[in-house]
């Protein structure tokens, strides 16, 4: 039998084509980006393991070439665990998920379907910050969701529970991160008003669009 792997090339496909499936409401199982079986073999799962901060596992695994991707990140509001699972069992390599996988993709289908519409089309949860010389730089560990990232100058929104929302410019990114995460300058705002656990929200049309010229000059 084929040993698990998970070299950068075939992670980078596994978590593009989870990101559609998340972002178009994809049924699963898909073809694998990977080794494009003749067969559906791609499957995903998401676990919460704490509730209140929605940190969690994902996974995203080929049941034909056994090509996987794992992360831990912030998983969306709107999922909830399979009750079957346990949890004891669950590690890096999707062993024991591929035992489930037609459960999963059953539950993955029910769950994709839950999903609200949303009025934005870029979120991303912040993990940390760090003042620098022309702003704050926000340090996401974990990959955005939405189909598109704002560009450079635009107005996103800071969102935290129990806080007024600010708004803030974006003025560059930093680097990307193992992951898929990103750091990106913040500039207009002060970083008490980006607490750990804040989302960074671009809404295009809306509030946080496209920013005045003479604000994105500077």
């Amino acid at each position: 039998m084929k040993t698990w792997h998970g070299d950068e090339d075939a992670f980078n496909k596994l978590i593009d084509l989870l990101d559609k499936a998340v972002d178009r409401s994809l049924a699963l199982p898909l073809a694998c980006p990977v080794c494009h079986a003749d067969r559906p073999t791609f499957h995903a799962y998401f676990h919460v393991f704490s509730p209140h901060s929605r940190r969690g596992g994902i996974w995203a695994w080929c049941s034909n070439c056994r090509s996987l991707a794992h992360l831990s990140g912030n998983i969306p509001e709107w999922w909830s665990n399979y009750p079957g699972i346990s949890t004891h069992k669950l590690t890096r390599v999707p062993e024991y998920l591929e035992t489930l996988a037609t459960q999963l993709d059953v539950h993955w289908n029910e769950q994709v379907l839950k999903k609200p519409k949303r009025d934005w089309i870029f979120r991303v949860f912040v993990d940390a910050t760090q003042e620098r010389p022309g702003g704050i730089v926000a340090v996401a560990g974990a990959r955005p969701e939405g189909e598109k990232r704002p560009p450079v100058g635009a107005i996103v929104s800071v969102e935290a529970a129990g806080r007024p929302h600010r708004s803030a410019v974006l003025v560059a990114y930093e680097r990307e991160l193992r992951g898929r995460g990103i750091a990106f300058l913040l500039s207009g705002i002060d970083r008490a008003d980006i607490p750990s656990g804040a989302y960074v929200i671009w809404k295009p049309g809306g509030h946080g669009s496209a920013t005045p010229p003479e604000v994105a000059s500077e």
